[in-house]
């Protein structure tokens, strides 16, 4: 029921659309068709049986939501990576918008709020094929009609707080959406994006404490973010920039 309208609108941008009922990980589709066939590509399923979240961490996958991962040429610099996310959570929230939907809010790094409580995820991914060629993927699963429940967070799902007919009528939405976003990062106006995705960060000038694996937990102020997607942590009124870790009140 997807494939009709989404590859017509995808053939202008090179780009293959593949529609699965049932998969391991629409991640690991990418990457694979990306090996096999160097072209862009989307794949988007129903259902997920090893679906991933950020940090290796399990994304819980039950049949009816969003889940998709898109391929990017990789035309930035490593530095830069972290836009891919900011360009997957703003056309998520400008298409939420374009159905009356208010009150959506981004969780750096890369989850995105209804009010206080989460309905999707953002992943990221580099793939060399060749020593001349690489490619971003970007993953995300979306809860549509469903929040499965999870310990460590209030979770929402889209039709609790907005009335979209189908995942079509939204995706058709978010794809157009999507690719004028990655025409203004070619065109050079990233900086355009940034900040949008700032002005409506979670969590400004609060206290907050980042937890991470690998490093000791840091508690300070959250004075946004930078240029290069650091968080700016004040902490006994000095500025520490962040790169990776969650956020915790």
């Amino acid at each position: 029921m997807f494939t009709i309208n989404i590859e017509d609108f995808l053939v202008k941008y090179n780009y293959d659309f593949i529609y699965k009922e049932n998969t391991k990980s629409t991640m690991c589709d990418v990457r694979h068709y990306l090996t096999k066939k160097n072209k862009n590509c989307i794949y988007l399923s129903n259902q997920q049986s090893q679906g991933k979240g950020q940090r290796g961490n399990k994304w819980i996958s039950p049949p009816g939501n969003i889940y998709c991962s898109i391929s990017f040429d990789n035309f930035l610099k490593v530095r830069d990576h972290y836009l891919f996310s900011v360009l997957i959570a703003l056309s998520i929230k400008m298409s939420l918008e374009n159905f009356n939907a208010t009150n959506i809010y981004f969780k750096w790094p890369n989850d995105i709020f209804y009010k206080d409580k989460k309905f999707a995820g953002i992943i990221s991914e580099v793939v060399s094929v060749n020593y001349k060629k690489s490619y971003i993927i970007m993953g995300f699963g979306i809860n549509f009609i469903s929040a499965p429940p999870i310990k460590k967070y209030k979770a929402t799902f889209i039709n609790s707080f907005c009335n979209i007919n189908s995942i079509n009528d939204f995706f058709i939405v978010f794809l157009k959406t999507l690719f004028a976003n990655l025409q203004q990062m070619q065109n050079g106006k990233e900086k355009k994006l940034l900040q949008s995705f700032s002005k409506y960060l979670m969590f400004i000038d609060k206290k907050i404490c980042i937890i991470s694996k690998n490093n000791p937990s840091k508690n300070g102020i959250f004075r946004g973010i930078n240029d290069d997607g650091s968080l700016k942590l004040e902490i006994e009124n000095r500025i520490e920039n962040v790169y990776n870790g969650s956020i915790t009140l």
